[in-house]
């Protein structure tokens, strides 16, 4: 995964998309189809960096930031802005409930920002 995590930092979205095509194949691991879903998104196939994120994004009843956002940023890109809304309105109860203390609030606030920057 960490092979993976360096050549989506480097930009090599087709050589991490292989190594990562590998490793789901694998495993059930959401980093994994998060880290795909970056790949898809790269890569301009927002249909399954959509389907990755999904895949990625629960653990318990909230939902995983970063996979949130990288959601709300397909479908904006998909041309499905209202979804991306309401993905944002679910982030901002989120960090509401969470506060500024919890363990995830930075993660929520970076995730909020992201997507309120794709929708301006």
């Amino acid at each position: 995964m960490r092979q993976a995590q360096r050549l989506i930092a480097s930009g090599d979205y087709v050589q991490a998309d292989s190594v990562l095509a590998t490793l789901i194949g694998r495993t059930e691991n959401r980093q994994a189809r998060f880290l795909k879903g970056v790949t898809k998104l790269g890569l301009g196939d927002q249909a399954s960096a959509r389907r990755y994120f999904e895949q990625s994004m629960y653990r318990g009843r909230n939902g995983n930031p970063g996979a949130m956002s990288g959601l709300a940023i397909a479908e904006i890109r998909l041309g499905n802005v209202s979804a991306a809304r309401n993905i944002l309105g679910k982030l901002r109860y989120q960090q509401e409930k969470c506060g500024h203390g919890c363990d995830r609030a930075n993660a929520l606030e970076q995730a909020v920002g992201v997507v309120e920057k794709a929708l301006a």
